[in-house]
């Protein structure tokens, strides 16, 4: 099974309800953490569709999302015509507005379509062997210990002939003009080294379709999604704040790791909470590894 990325996409406007959905839990009681989570979802919500109907994945049976978080490629599985999809994650906060969302969702879902959301651990899952025939995970690896561990999850409860599909980050593939300040190229080095201390990896994106092969899958794509703007980062900004939540979260473990003194992240946090408005061009990288189960 050979797949060919295709250029025909389902009506753009089907997605504005699902949109509108998540917009609601923005305004929601959620803490900064998952704000942010959910600020990113939304973002990355055209790259996403585009590669799920790109990849023809709305043509399976039964699928199971490592990871779900809110909840977003579930939805959207769902609104291409897969019938039956699970989504699975550790974050009981998360499943728990993807559960809400779903139950916004009434008379936009199809009424032959069948979704749950289940608390689990995508290394260790509680499903039979070949019970699937899509498995899909978007921005997981980054986070888990041990990679190759999911990966043979995802191998084990697929059947003959099923599809493995996982979009991770690259760090290494980005791309900002001008540089940022020193204060800013410290914090996120820091963050990164701090990620990879943790066992997490943001330049795990190269390495999806390696795992997957010595796994067993044969590679039937691989494709780059770039994400490039230009525009102004602002002290008021939301992304900004966000962006100084998510490392000052990291903290705590930057310092206990030794990767910066207490003294050096304040200063540097403080620098970039007061850094004047600049304009830069950004271009963030996903890569996405297709593999099939033979």
């Amino acid at each position: 099974m050979r797949y060919n990325p295709s250029m025909t996409f389902i009506d753009p406007g089907i997605w504005s309800t699902l949109d509108t959905a998540y917009q609601n839990e923005l305004s929601s009681d959620l803490d900064l953490e998952h704000i942010r989570l959910l600020t990113q979802t939304v973002a990355s919500a055209p790259a996403r569709r585009a590669l799920l109907q790109a990849l023809r994945l709305g043509d399976h049976k039964k699928a199971l999302d490592l990871g779900s978080g809110f909840g977003p490629a579930v939805f959207e599985l769902a609104a291409i015509g897969v019938p039956s999809i699970y989504g699975i994650d550790t974050d009981s906060a998360a499943i728990a507005v993807a559960q809400h969302v779903h139950s916004s969702l009434d008379g936009w879902i199809p009424p032959s379509c069948t979704l749950e959301f289940k608390e689990m651990n995508a290394t260790a899952l509680n499903f039979e062997d070949a019970t699937f025939d899509l498995v899909t995970s978007f921005l997981l690896y980054q986070h888990v210990d041990d990679p190759y561990a999911l990966t043979a999850e995802a191998w084990r409860v697929l059947e003959r002939g099923g599809i493995f599909c996982a979009v991770e980050v690259d760090n290494g593939l980005s791309v900002i003009y001008p540089e940022p300040s020193e204060a800013v190229t410290r914090l996120e080095a820091a963050y990164d080294s701090m990620a990879h201390h943790k066992g997490g990896d943001r330049l795990i994106g190269r390495k999806l379709s390696t795992m997957m092969e010595n796994q067993g899958f044969n590679i039937e794509a691989v494709l780059v999604l770039p994400n490039a703007a230009h525009g102004p980062s602002r002290p008021s900004d939301l992304g900004r704040q966000l962006d100084l939540e998510r490392i000052m979260l990291a903290g705590d473990s930057i310092v206990e790791q030794g990767i910066l003194t207490r003294e050096e992240f304040d200063e540097y946090i403080n620098i970039y909470a007061e850094e004047e408005t600049s304009t830069r061009f950004r271009l963030e990288t996903l890569i996405a590894a297709v593999g099939h189960k033979a």
